[in-house]
C-alpha cells in the first residue's frame, strides 16, 4: 500500500504559496455558485475535480491515494446526512401515525395566543435543543424543518403570510397570497 505524507511547503518551498493553492477549490466552488449560478451539487463537483487536480499535481499525492481519499471522504460525510435524514422522515411518520401531530399542531396553537413569534421561537430552542442533545449532527434542523414543512394542508400555490403549519382553511389570520407581503 502506497503512503503519503504532506509537506507544508509543497509548492515552491512556500507555505504561503501552498496555502493558496488548497484555497482553489474553495474558490472554485464559491465561484461557480455565486456568479456562474450553477446548482451545488455541480459546484461541488467541480469543486472536487479540482482538489484532486490540486493534490494530484500541485502536493504530488498518488492518483490512487487522491481518489480512496475523496471516497472516504464522501462516505463519512453522506453517513450522517443519510442518518438524519432517515430518521427525521421516520419520527415524522411516527408522530402523524401516532395521531400525536394534530396533539402537537395544537399545543403550538394555545402556546403564545397564536402568536407564531413566540412559537418560533419555542420549537427552535426548546425542541431543537431536545433534539441536538439526542441525536447531534444538526438533527435539530433536519427533524425540526421536516416536521414544520410536512404539516402544510392548505395548499400549495402562492406565497404564504405565516408559517404553513399553523395555518388551517378555517383560519382567518393566515391567508394565501399570490403577491410577497412585507
Amino acid at each position: 500500500m502506497e503512503s503519503f505524507t504532506l509537506a507544508t511547503d509543497a509548492v515552491g518551498s512556500s507555505v504561503a504559496l501552498s496555502a493558496l493553492l488548497a484555497l482553489v477549490p474553495l474558490l472554485v466552488f464559491f465561484l461557480l455558485l455565486a456568479f456562474a449560478k450553477t446548482k451545488a451539487y455541480i459546484a461541488g463537483a467541480w469543486a472536487l475535480l479540482t482538489a484532486l487536480v490540486i493534490a494530484v499535481a500541485g502536493f504530488g499525492m498518488p492518483a490512487g491515494l487522491a481518489v480512496l481519499s475523496a471516497t472516504q471522504g464522501a462516505a463519512f460525510g453522506l453517513f450522517p446526512v443519510v442518518w438524519i435524514i432517515i430518521m427525521a422522515v421516520w419520527l415524522y411518520q411516527v408522530t402523524v401515525r401516532s395521531g400525536r401531530f394534530e396533539d402537537l399542531r395544537r399545543v403550538f396553537d394555545r402556546v403564545g395566543g397564536g402568536d407564531l413569534r413566540v412559537q418560533a421561537i419555542l420549537v427552535a430552542f426548546c425542541f431543537g435543543g431536545l433534539l441536538e442533545a439526542l441525536a447531534g449532527f444538526g438533527a435539530p434542523v433536519a427533524i425540526t424543518v421536516t416536521m414544520l414543512l410536512g404539516g402544510a394542508d392548505c395548499g400549495s400555490a402562492g406565497r404564504w403570510r405565516c408559517s404553513p403549519v399553523w395555518c388551517s382553511r378555517s383560519s382567518s389570520s393566515c391567508a394565501r397570497t399570490t403577491s410577497p407581503t412585507s
